[in-house]
């Protein structure tokens, strides 16, 4: 059967199509419309402030005019702090004639004395407006750069008034006043405790720019003057006078030496396996401290001698100490192991020069020490002032975190000499290993305390959250340095026992000069360089010191058994 042909296929007719087709498009286009309508009529209605606020906010250049900080004056009128005139350096490259960078940047580089290199990178982007070139110079500096670029046809370079803190007083009433920081806000002292008050409010000079950056005629620009802080004038009262000394600087010495004392007491105590509170130190060292306060409430409060009768009762609790110490040595001289008595204060040149011999390395040593922290501090300076004043707070933080360790240093000196002179040479040992031990103890509890707590710790000699943070970066290294100190400062307290006060200046030499400066100023050169990096330089002095006291024992114990094995070779 044969298969059925197949249906044609039914289209519509070519008319019918095209009339669709148009539909279709009309539609599509009616739609876009209404949509870019409804787009444009927000635009307009809605949105046209956010973006009017855009376009201003992309053709105006707005340039802060710092205001002058608040006056303090004192009582009697003397101006304590103001404000002096200095100039912020910037530039625009954009501006910058393409042929004169190379001039600008050797000729800027001199004047400002910067790296001549980098500042012609700086000057190279094209496509940056605006760069700093230096922060705060003097009048001198600023007209030797505006006549330099005046002379060359060098455009794009701007001089920015500003102003700095100003004491024409110097260090007077220093620890009062306080200071700022490079912002100008204050930082410690009344410039913080009146920050609100003496900060003035800042005029803006909004300037018109075109698409490319380029400042356009100076009849679109609009200034706000800047308005100076005000000031403040100290009156001291009497009752203020009295107390800020009393409970300030005066009671925080007496407490510091008080903790100073106690610590080397027990560690004394402990070598010699005796109560500590039961001993005649402590309770000396206790009854020291309540005739000082008691003088000082007497002096200061009772008879209203301020700062002078603060000094006196210091001095006079010391006399106090010298009276009570005779007096003790009186009355106990049947029991003392030598026998004291007026004869005994003379002056014996062998003993004298004894004394020198001995005592001189250990005072030098200490003095270079010292020396060397100032250095320091210098170098940190150059980091600005909240990196300053933190290294300040944190060195004071450092004398308690020190004060276990130091103490051992002092009994262990003592102690040695002692069982040293009496022949027991073995007990100084025993002594040194067990003073390393219960030091190192102390010293990881002071560890833990200034890594994970060094901002607390902080916060208790300044106020600013700023200047705690970077002692808290620089605790940090020193927490590293209290679990060295045990061993450095016992190996120390040793050697003076032993009479190697010598050995000890040198190795203290070599561990400030050669390790902790060179460390710290080498690493101060490197670019983004943190607090905690620079106070590596600690730890890593103390590392070698170790090193160098543990190869001076290791000599010593060998040339002692050398010696032994001598004399028992020869025989008598």
């Amino acid at each position: 059967m044969p298969k059925p042909e197949p249906r044609p296929l039914r289209t519509l007719p070519e008319r019918a199509f095209r009339a669709r087709a148009r539909l279709v498009a009309a539609l599509m286009c009616c739609v876009c419309f209404a949509g870019l309508a409804a787009r444009l009529a927000y635009l307009q209605l809605f949105a046209g402030g956010w973006y009017t606020n855009r376009a201003l906010g992309q053709q105006l250049r707005d340039t802060v005019v710092p205001a002058d900080r608040g006056r303090i004056y004192s009582a009697d009128g003397v101006l304590l702090a103001a404000n002096s005139s200095c100039w912020t350096l910037r530039a625009s490259p954009r501006e910058m004639p393409e042929e004169k960078l190379s001039l600008a940047a050797q000729g800027l580089a001199e004047i400002l004395e910067l790296d001549e290199a980098k500042l012609l990178e700086k000057f190279s982007d094209r496509t940056s407006n605006d760069c700093l070139l230096r922060y705060r110079v003097e009048r001198d500096t600023a007209d030797r750069v505006r006549d330099f670029c005046e002379a060359n046809g060098i455009t794009g370079i701007r001089i920015n008034q500003d102003s700095k803190r100003w004491y024409p007083e110097g260090e007077f009433l220093a620890s009062v006043l306080g200071f700022t920081n490079v912002d100008n806000a204050g930082v410690n002292g009344l410039e913080l405790k009146y920050n609100d008050v003496l900060t003035g409010q800042n005029g803006v000079v909004l300037t018109a720019v075109n698409a490319w950056g380029y400042t356009l005629e100076q009849s679109y620009e609009t200034e706000k003057v800047p308005l100076e802080g005000s000031g403040l004038r100290l009156i001291f009262t009497t009752e203020f006078d009295r107390h800020a000394l009393l409970w300030g600087v005066f009671n925080e010495a007496a407490l510091l030496g008080l903790l100073r004392s106690l610590p080397f007491v027990a560690a004394v105590a402990l070598l010699l396996r005796r109560p500590a509170f039961g001993s005649f130190r402590y309770k000396f060292s206790l009854f020291l401290f309540a005739v000082a306060m008691a003088e000082a409430l007497l002096l200061v409060e009772g008879f209203h001698l301020g700062a002078a009768g603060a000094a006196l009762a210091t001095v006079a609790a010391q006399a106090v100490s010298v009276v009570v110490s005779l007096a003790v040595i009186q009355r106990r001289k049947d029991r003392l192991p030598f026998h004291f008595s007026r004869r005994s204060v003379r002056f014996d040149g062998r003993i004298i020069a004894l004394e020198l011999r001995l005592g001189l390395p250990v005072a030098l040593q200490e003095l270079l020490v010292g020396t060397s922290f100032l250095v320091i501090q210098t170098i940190v300076n150059t980091f600005g002032v909240t990196a300053s004043a933190g290294v300040g707070v944190a060195e004071k933080v450092c004398v308690f975190l020190m004060l276990v360790s130091s103490a051992y240093m002092h009994s262990m000196s003592a102690f040695v000499a002692q069982n040293m002179g009496a022949g027991q040479p073995r007990r100084a040992k025993r002594a040194l290993g067990y003073g390393i031990l219960t030091a190192f103890a102390a010293g990881l509890v002071m560890a833990w305390l200034a890594f994970f707590h060094g901002d607390t710790l902080s916060l208790l000699f300044a106020k600013d959250a700023a200047v705690a943070a970077a002692s808290h970066s620089y605790l940090k290294a020193y927490a590293i340095d209290c679990m060295l100190t045990p061993f450095l400062f016992c190996f120390m307290g040793y050697y003076n026992g032993c009479e190697k006060t010598l050995f000890v200046m040198i190795q203290g030499i070599i561990g400030a000069f050669g390790v902790r400066i060179p460390i710290a100023y080498l690493v101060s050169r490197i670019p983004g360089a943190t607090l905690f990096q620079i106070g590596l330089g600690t730890p890593a002095s103390s590392t070698v010191q170790i090193v160098l006291c543990l190869a001076m024992f290791l000599y010593l114990e060998r040339r002692q058994r050398r010696e032994a094995l001598c004399g028992a070779v020869t025989g008598p």
